[in-house]
Order: structure tokens, then C-alpha cells, then sequence
């Protein structure tokens, strides 16, 4: 893998990607149209400002690594991507990055770690004047003071997942140099404060197994892109349900997977399983086991509702 890093200009094609499940390297492409298919407006960006920059993504989650790397692809960027920390601090160390797109919690080595460490490396240089490359944290759970926390761990800006095309792409045109500081905020979006009252009244029966338009809105606005989301998220639920059933009597790893499902599932317009997903994450914080059975039980019927539709879709 390192001495793939260290080819330059090396495409690392789709297929070897999905032996190794590590790396994929993508040359920038020219696309005539932004996400949605027109121009791009409001987001201070004109087509091709990334051409040039070259990006890393660091992501557990295939999904979102995938839909980064869609966005990128229509921005004209190029990009690399890795699934832990110490990937990302592997690849950092052969190759001189404008921007990198930093999960928080991932396994192996979480997304603090890797920014100590690539920190650490930047510092140990004998060059003058050492590369100090901007680190975005990407979290789905964030909380007063994490910001802070995050910029005191060598971090420089964060964002929540999931991710806003608008809101990713002006943070990478600020932190690229691109595009004018703008104002945002790192509170939660009024949406994801009504999930969470959803998961406190409701166990997800109720809502929709697929919500195309939402799907499609979460994707970008690209119907093919929503598509290719599905799809991967569907091919992976029956690890899922396995991974889950395995672990029933381990509250931490049933966090951990019902965790990575609900990132999974984010942008997929899949709201009954990602509002399941994210109950029973909560609840197993608590452990409170008739909950957890509650939760996981009901999980497994949304994964199961899902898989039933599939055909509807492919």
C-alpha cells in the first residue's frame, strides 16, 4: 500500500479498491456541471476552482466516503481515500495534501490520534518553514465545547454528518483558499434536533421505508448518486444483521455498529432504518437491556423491511 501512495499520479483502479477495501486515488475530471446538474450558485465556487487540489478523505463508512469523493469528482478535485487513522497518517506521510476530511470515530486509529500524529510529523520536517495542512473533523455527534476540543487537538474546522453539499464544499473553498471565509454554524441542524425527538416518541415503524425525495435531496440532489448509496447500503445489510446478532450480549459493539449503520444510511433516504439505527446507539449507551432488546429487535425488522423493497429499486 505505501509504495502505491508513493506513485505519482497512480490510479488505483475500483476493483482493487474493493479487494483491499484501503485506498482509491481518482484524477481529477472534467465535468461540465456541478452536483445537482447546473451551475453551481451561492456556494462561492466557479467550475474547476478545485482543479489542482488534492484532497484526503478519512472515513470508516464506504457510503461516506463515497459520497465525498462524488462531490469532489464534480468540483474538478482530486482525491484520495482511506477507511482509519493510521491509513490516513500513512498516506499523509508520502504525499502533500491541500485539504483532509477527517472522520472522528473509526476504528484502528480514531480521527484525534491520526491529527496527533500527523501533527507530530509535520513538526519532525527539516524543512524551515514546516506544511501545517488544514484537518476537517467530521462527526455525526456533536455537543458544546466540541469544536473547541477538536481545535485543541490540531483540528481546524469540523463539520456534522451528515454532510451539506453547501456547507462541504464552502469549508473546503475556505480552508483551500479559494473562496471568502463564510459564517456557519457547527449546531446541529434543525433536522437532526427532530430525529431525536422522533427516537425518544417513536420506535420507526411508522415512518416510510424508502423516502426517494429525501434521498435524493441527502445525496446532493443527484439521483444517480442517491442510487449508488442505496445500493452499497443494501449489499452491506446482511453483515449488518449478522454483525448485530452477534453482538447482543456486547453493548459497546452493538454501539459501535448501530453507530456506523446510522452513518450508512444517512444519505440513502432510508429514514425508518437510520431513526432505528440511531435509537438503538442511543439506548445502548444506557444499558438498560429490555431497551436494547427493544431497539435491537426493532432494527432487525427495519433491515428486514428494507431488504424487502430492494426489488422495487434494482
Amino acid at each position: 500500500m505505501i509504495n502505491n501512495f508513493a506513485e505519482k499520479n497512480h490510479c488505483i483502479e475500483q476493483n482493487n479498491y474493493a479487494r483491499n477495501n484501503s485506498f482509491i486515488r481518482k484524477s481529477s475530471v472534467t465535468e461540465k456541471n456541478n452536483v445537482d446538474g447546473q451551475p453551481s450558485q451561492g456556494t462561492g465556487f466557479k467550475l474547476g476552482n478545485l482543479h489542482g487540489k488534492r484532497i484526503l478523505i478519512v472515513d470508516d463508512n464506504e457510503v461516506n466516503r463515497k459520497l465525498i469523493q462524488w462531490l469532489l469528482e464534480k468540483q474538478n478535485a482530486e482525491f484520495d481515500a482511506v477507511e482509519d487513522g493510521k491509513q490516513a497518517v500513512e498516506a499523509y506521510m508520502q504525499i502533500n495534501y491541500d485539504l483532509v476530511l477527517m472522520d472522528v470515530n473509526m476504528p484502528i486509529m480514531n480521527g484525534l490520534e491520526a491529527t496527533n500524529q500527523i501533527r507530530a510529523f509535520e513538526q519532525s520536517s527539516s524543512q524551515l518553514t514546516p506544511r501545517r495542512t488544514p484537518i476537517i473533523a467530521l462527526t455525526a455527534n456533536i455537543m458544546a465545547g466540541d469544536k473547541e476540543h477538536f481545535v485543541n487537538a490540531g483540528m481546524d474546522d469540523c463539520l456534522i454528518k451528515p454532510l451539506d453539499k453547501q456547507i462541504l464544499l464552502r469549508i473546503i473553498g475556505k480552508w483551500c483558499g479559494i473562496a471568502s471565509p463564510v459564517s456557519y454554524s457547527v449546531d446541529p441542524p434543525n433536522h437532526l434536533a427532530a430525529d431525536e425527538s422522533i427516537l425518544k416518541s417513536v420506535t420507526g415503524i411508522t415512518l416510510p421505508v424508502v423516502d426517494v425525495q429525501m434521498g435524493i435531496e441527502l445525496s446532493s440532489g443527484d439521483a444517480d448518486c442517491w442510487r449508488e448509496l442505496l445500493h452499497m447500503l443494501l449489499v452491506q445489510l446482511p453483515d449488518y444483521s449478522a454483525s448485530l446478532i452477534q453482538a447482543i450480549n456486547n453493548t459497546n459493539h452493538l454501539k459501535q455498529i448501530s453507530h456506523k449503520l446510522a452513518g450508512a444510511s444517512s444519505y440513502c433516504g432510508t429514514p425508518a432504518l437510520h431513526h432505528a439505527a440511531k435509537q438503538l446507539e442511543s439506548v445502548s449507551q444506557l444499558g438498560e437491556s429490555e431497551q436494547i432488546h427493544a431497539a435491537l429487535s426493532n432494527l432487525q425488522f427495519q433491515i428486514q423491511r428494507l431488504q424487502n423493497l430492494s426489488s422495487k429499486y434494482f
